[in-house]
């Protein structure tokens, strides 16, 4: 949910990132929220390794909702890359070592948040 105080606060940025817990309450709102702001011509981006749910499937139903409504799903790693572009800032280095050097936890990290990797829950009787 997008709050009083935070409102005036989006002019300043070209693109929202949203991460954190219970997926399919706080970012879904806050997503649909964002999307649903009049003349609102900002990039919405869920890091789908960064939010979690008190139930597993919540998340990708929340995700498929989140996408349908035009928010960009994406994972951590995706977006650090997308953030450091071409490659050739002084700071890409040492990002780029460190998503190698955590590239077995991001897996795991990965496996653990989105266990549907379709980004649908299966859902049986």
């Amino acid at each position: 949910m997008i709050t009083d105080e935070v409102r005036p606060l989006l002019k300043n940025y070209d693109n929202i990132v949203l991460v954190g817990i219970e997926a399919h309450v706080c970012i879904l709102q806050t997503a649909l929220d964002l999307l649903e702001i009049p003349r609102f011509h900002k990039r919405v981006y869920i890091l789908a390794d960064a939010i979690s749910a008190c139930h597993e499937l919540e998340i990708p139903l929340a995700l498929d909702r989140m996408r349908d409504t035009g928010a960009v799903v994406t994972t951590s790693e995706a977006m650090l890359f997308q953030l450091m572009g071409d490659g050739t800032d002084s700071n890409d280095k040492p990002i780029s070592d460190l998503i190698k050097a955590e590239r077995k936890n991001t897996a795991k990290a990965l496996e653990t948040l989105l266990p549907h990797p379709s980004g649908t829950a299966t859902i049986s009787n």
